[in-house]
This record gives structure tokens, C-alpha cells and sequence, in this order.
């Protein structure tokens, strides 16, 4: 079964907040926030496809919560259709200048109501996928190109007929091999990715020992740091059972190893530690280089596609 989208209601009408469920609630997951400042702290955790924003509300009403959101870089992509009574030109046009993207006129007509709900979910998910498409474009162009030329002109040396010696024509073969894996890699990582995005991966949830997930990890990444003389430690705390993914797991704790491992100087270390909460429901691995860094105005994009 697909997961339902996500649409927060900001509203602190109970009586309309009823209606609104009764409405929505069989086809899509709604969060309930009933005031502007809950409202976007529910934002920032759950990241709804959809918001609709009531506009009358005590502290701060819908028209200011619209402009937060549109100078927020983490919401401003989030539809929203602004919810009120009020029925004159001037209140919509207040509305649309706030940054809303549409208006529904309470009393609530269902149709009406489930059509706009519709439109921009829909609206929503066809520019997701255009820019999942520009991403992939872009990542296929920084991340191909390398691994293409090392593949071709080893190749093209192997096929003309030039006399090569065994030890160099192995050498030559063991990086047109490890070339197309680095590719084979990538490929694999972008239809992961677009699978996700379109709601279509199946998870493999498992009881694991997260201890045993790390080794695995950096048993994998062994050649790597021994060609670059960089050490690996593990200080496994706890050895916790968590409910995961042990492939998705695996591949984000490698992803981070192996980023860790590229932009490390000689002969540095590398320490892996794994270990729980005092309360005892979540389990951490810190792994800390001694590397360059990300310098602070790229860190809030450390996590984009």
C-alpha cells in the first residue's frame, strides 16, 4: 500500500477541524495544529505536501504564518491553500500576496474542497519529478564524466594493438573493472532514489545488531583507507538491536565512511562509535574524521538530492 500524503490543517476551530477530517481523512494522513506557531514547528517535522491555513487565529494569523513560510528555505515549496469565511476580494488578494496558493471558502464544500486538495497535491508531485529529473541530470553529469574517461581510455589503449606489458595490462583491466563498478554504483543509487520519490521502494525492516551493520561497512571500505594510509577505530559502547533496513542502513553508513575517507589528509584516523541513549529507544553512530570539513554556509544543503 502506498502512504498516504501529508496535509496539515492549521485551524483552532474544533468544529471546523471536524468537518475537515471527516472530509480528508479517508485519503490522506491529517495533522491537526491548532494555532500559526505549532503550525510550523509541525512543518519542519512532518514536511506536509499540503497546508491548509485558516486565516482568523489568535497570536498569529494565517496571513503572517503564509509569509513564514515562503521565507522559510525548508517550507517554502509546501502548497497552501488559505481557509476563511471572509468572502471579499481584498482578503484573497491579502492571501495570494502572503504567498498563498489558494483560497476555499468556509462553509466547506466537500467537492470543492477535495478538487483544490487534488490540484496541488498533484501540482506538487509533477514539480518533484521535474526536479528530480534536473537532479539526476546534474549528478549525472559531475559524476559520470570521471569514471567514463577512465574506463574509455584504458580501453582504447588495450584495443589497439599496441604492445603492453602483463603487469601493466592488468593494472589497466583492474581500473576499466573497478571504474564500471564505481558507475554500476551510481546508476543503482539513482533509481533507489527515484523509486523513493515516487513512493514504489519496498523497505526490508529486520531486528539488527547495528554493530554488526558498521563492520560490514568497514570491511568494505578496507582497500580504500589502506591506499590513501588512513586508519580506521571502533568504540562500540553498546551493541544495540534496532528495527532498519540493514541494506539502506549498510549504504548510508558506507556513504558517510567512504566521504570520510576521500577528503581525509595522511596518515589520519578515523573513529566509528556506536552507542544508545540513557533512555535507552535511540541508538547513534558518530563517525569523526579529521578532515577539511564542510564550511558552514554549505551545511543546511548537506542533506539535499
Amino acid at each position: 500500500m502506498e502512504p498516504k500524503e501529508r496535509i496539515l490543517l492549521i485551524d483552532d476551530n474544533k468544529t471546523d477541524v471536524k468537518i475537515v477530517r471527516k472530509m480528508l481523512s479517508d485519503d490522506y494522513q491529517l495533522l491537526i495544529a491548532g494555532d500559526g506557531q505549532r503550525g510550523l514547528e509541525m512543518m519542519k517535522e512532518k514536511l506536509p505536501e499540503l497546508v491548509l491555513l485558516d486565516i482568523m487565529m489568535p497570536q498569529m494569523d494565517g496571513y503572517e504564518v503564509c509569509r513564514r513560510i515562503r521565507v522559510d528555505k525548508d517550507l517554502c515549496h509546501i502548497k497552501v491553500i488559505m481557509v476563511s469565511g471572509l468572502t471579499s476580494s481584498g482578503e484573497r488578494l491579502e492571501g495570494y500576496e502572503a504567498g498563498a496558493d489558494g483560497f476555499v471558502i468556509k462553509p466547506f464544500a466537500k467537492g470543492e474542497l477535495l478538487a483544490q486538495v487534488r490540484a496541488f497535491i498533484r501540482l506538487k508531485s509533477t514539480e518533484e519529478i521535474e526536479q528530480l529529473k534536473s537532479n539526476i541530470l546534474n549528478l549525472i553529469s559531475h559524476e559520470v564524466r570521471t569514471p567514463l574517461t577512465n574506463i574509455i581510455s584504458p580501453a582504447r589503449m588495450l584495443m589497439d594493438g599496441t604492445y603492453i606489458d602483463e603487469k601493466k595490462r592488468d593494472m589497466m583491466a583492474a581500473g576499466i573493472y573497478m571504474n564500471a563498478k564505481r558507475l554500476n554504483r551510481l546508476f543503482e543509487k539513482m533509481f533507489m532514489l527515484v523509486e523513493m520519490r515516487c513512493g514504489r521502494w519496498d523497505f526490508q525492516f529486520d531486528q539488527i545488531d547495528l554493530c554488526d551493520i558498521v563492520d560490514d561497512a568497514v570491511n568494505l571500505a578496507t582497500k580504500e583507507t589502506q591506499s590513501r594510509e588512513v586508519s580506521l577505530t571502533t568504540d562500540y559502547v553498546d551493541r544495540p538491536k534496532v528495527w532498519a533496513d540493514p541494506k539502506m542502513i549498510k549504504m548510508v553508513i558506507s556513504s558517510i565512511l567512504d566521504n570520510a575517507v576521500k577528503f581525509s589528509q595522511a596518515n589520519p584516523c578515523i573513529d566509528i562509535e556506536v552507542e544508545v541513549t540513557g533512555s535507552a529507544t535511540d541508538a547513534f553512530v558518530s563517525i569523526t574524521d579529521h578532515g577539511k570539513g564542510v564550511s558552514p554556509e554549505f551545511l543546511h544543503r548537506v542533506f539535499e538530492e
